[in-house]
């Protein structure tokens, strides 16, 4: 733990001084044989452990230099040495605390120099002691910014696209913003990398927002494809009210074979013989023909024809019954007091819901039932009432009526 909470070796070294050149001498202490060995195996052995609990890539290196009092100008005094010295320090102390943003700016730079470098040339210091004749020019393995090359594409990729003259004047405006910004940005000669990411983030913006110009021809067709629309809902909806109304002219004339239960609102039941009302409907037909021979000028219609009848019947699929009303108001349920009595059920509730009668059409809402009412599958919401027609399948809990 006291290892892993190791930074890394500072060392502090002076410079300004006159240059040393050691000498070896005889008597100077020196390994032998065997322990320049061991000292080899040491440190052969030793590293490995070290780099378990102090890894390389987690520590830092630090060097820190300071002038030596030789560094200064002037005599060899007591006060000569001094000269100019305190200067001199104080710079190297505030070179050496930086700002870190001011360093790294000063740091990229270098870095970018080198990276944009094709060689390196060093050259020996002359001084008033020695010369130094060194001349090395170092060739630099060619390296690639991608960064830079992002930004680079992107920019001339904009370009093209802000001359194309494809895209809406207002659209072009943010895009135009941005590539003075980057051009303004790469006219300096030096792109940190947060620079370039921000330059490279605004053409993007910019590019995604560029809007294209609507060709007159496609305006046509966009309008001319509305009324299309507009054209196609209106027969659609002329073809949904000519469904109903032949739905509510089925409704009109009905001719059952089998004895059938009416229920009036008053819940009584009267029986009625199919057949009585075929034969009274042929003896009106035979009365209607006996008046049209009568009255020639004049077309007299039948009972039948002026009226309509206006009943409702709903089958019940688990028994077969029939029940029918033409009330505005008729109740359906399992309770004593309802118009449409459902019995043998315990899933209907006693008032599970209304057929409400509106001109010549018949509507049915829930009143609250805990299983709820259901019209050709779909359940009704609170307060909604849905249209019954000819054919309809009305579901109350698990009770299916047909509409007739």
């Amino acid at each position: 733990k006291q290892a892993a909470d190791y930074a890394g070796p500072a060392v502090v070294e002076t410079f300004g001084q006159e240059s040393f050149q050691p000498v070896n001498k005889a008597h100077a202490y020196t390994l032998s044989r065997k322990q320049q060995e061991l000292t080899i195996a040491y440190s052969n052995e030793s590293m490995p452990v070290v780099n378990q609990y102090v890894p390389g890539d987690e520590t830092s290196f630090t060097i820190i230099a300071f002038p030596a009092p030789a560094i200064s100008t002037g005599d060899t005094s007591a006060a000569g040495p001094m000269k100019g010295y305190g200067e001199i320090f104080a710079d190297t102390i505030r070179i050496n605390t930086l700002d870190y943003e001011v360093y790294k700016k000063i740091q990229q730079r270098m870095i970018q120099v080198l990276d944009e470098a094709q060689y390196v040339k060093v050259t020996g210091r002359h001084d008033m002691q020695r010369k130094n004749d060194t001349e090395l020019q170092i060739a630099l393995h060619p390296l690639k910014d991608k960064k830079k090359e992002e930004l680079e594409n992107l920019y001339k990729e904009s370009v093209k696209m802000y001359e194309s003259g494809i895209y809406k004047q207002d659209s072009l405006e943010k895009l135009e913003t941005a590539l003075t910004h980057v051009k303004d940005m790469k006219e300096t000669g030096f792109l940190t990398m947060e620079e370039m990411e921000e330059g490279c983030a605004s053409l993007q913006s910019a590019k995604n927002h560029l809007a294209l110009k609507t060709d007159k021809s496609k305006i046509v067709v966009i309008v001319l494809g509305i009324i299309l629309i507009v054209l196609f809902i209106w027969l659609l909806q002329l073809l949904i009210r000519n469904r109903i109304d032949e739905k509510k002219r089925n409704l009109q004339v009905q001719n059952p074979t089998t004895p059938r239960r009416q229920m009036h609102g008053d819940g009584q039941e009267v029986l009625q013989s199919r057949r009585e009302i075929s034969s009274g409907q042929a003896q009106k037909r035979e009365d209607y023909q006996d008046t049209q021979i009568e009255h020639k000028d004049t077309e007299v219609l039948t009972e039948i024809e002026t009226s309509q009848i206006s009943a409702i019947c709903l089958a019940r699929k688990k028994t077969g019954e029939e029940f029918f009303t033409d009330k505005e108001r008729t109740v359906i349920g399992k309770g004593a007091a309802a118009g449409i009595r459902i019995e043998g059920n315990t899933a209907v509730s006693r008032e599970h819901a209304v057929i409400l009668r509106k001109k010549e059409s018949y509507f049915i809402r829930d009143k609250g039932s805990l299983n709820g009412t259901f019209v050709n599958g779909k359940r009704l919401g609170e307060s909604e009432e849905a249209i019954i027609c000819t054919g309809d399948v009305v579901r109350l809990a698990n009770e299916e009526l047909v509409v007739k």
